[in-house]
């Protein structure tokens, strides 16, 4: 395992981290969720993969689809999370989880028709392996719902400089890849990919921290205004992008 993977692994395996997933109190992740769930309205399939599943955030899709659900995370502590969060929601049957690298999943070929990964491609400075191996378990002309956070020097100007404060004293430094809305598309494109629809999230209306900090309900309401307006416009205030493919090779 690479020194950045094991560093991944640190951070998400963190007590602190894993309670904040396990709440879902942050409305960047509740942002993301609902465009995820908006996309799926017209989508069918019966298997489902969440790559980088977390504490299961995510595990609605099987209550409300009545699918297969698989998540995969390279977080022990993570899939216990999940694990816990699928009992309470009354899930019994139909839900599995795994520790696991995206990269190298213990999956089969062909074996999904709904691939989703959100805040996953971030972490790896290379995607290309990642986009093969989800090609690999994906069944051709079937889809997958993906995330990047957008490089918004805007929105992430001082949050940008804390984190570097807070990775410094930590020594835990993570670097987090983000793409635009053609960056993302480009390299889903190439790799066999078409663009089905897409959408922003989360908008700032002023820079990140300490506004939305003080000043929560602001940021929400101007965020949920400008999404519900018109989610595929304005992604100069938005710092999530979320695309929606469908594998043509």
């Amino acid at each position: 395992m690479g020194a950045e993977k094991s560093n991944i692994k640190k951070f998400f395996e963190n007590v602190s981290r894993v309670k904040q997933y396990k709440t879902q109190e942050d409305y960047n992740l509740f942002s993301r969720r609902r465009v995820v769930f908006d996309m799926l309205r017209n989508t069918h399939f019966s298997k489902v993969v969440d790559l980088g599943c977390g504490s299961g955030g995510y595990l609605h899709i099987k209550k409300q689809y009545n699918c297969v659900y698989f998540g995969l995370d390279f977080s022990e502590n993570m899939t216990k999370t999940a694990k816990v969060r699928a009992k309470k929601l009354g899930i019994k049957e139909g839900a599995f989880f795994q520790q696991g690298d995206a990269e190298n999943t213990p999956y089969a070929d062909n074996s999904f028709d709904l691939v989703v990964a959100i805040c996953l491609i971030e972490y790896f400075e290379k995607p290309d392996k990642l986009i093969d191996e989800i090609k690999r378990i994906l069944k051709e002309g079937s889809i997958l719902i993906i995330q990047s956070f957008i490089p918004n020097l805007y929105a992430h100007s001082l949050f940008s400089v804390l984190l570097s404060i807070r990775d410094f004293i930590t020594g835990n430094k993570i670097e987090h890849k983000q793409y635009t809305k053609d960056q993302l598309d480009n390299l889903l494109i190439k790799n066999g990919f078409q663009l089905v629809d897409f959408a922003y999230s989360n908008f700032y209306l002023l820079p990140a921290t300490p506004f939305d900090i003080f000043f929560p309900k602001t940021h929400v309401l101007f965020s949920e205004y400008m999404a519900r307006k018109n989610p595929k416009r304005f992604g100069f205030f938005a710092v999530n992008y979320i695309g929606k493919y469908r594998l043509t090779k």
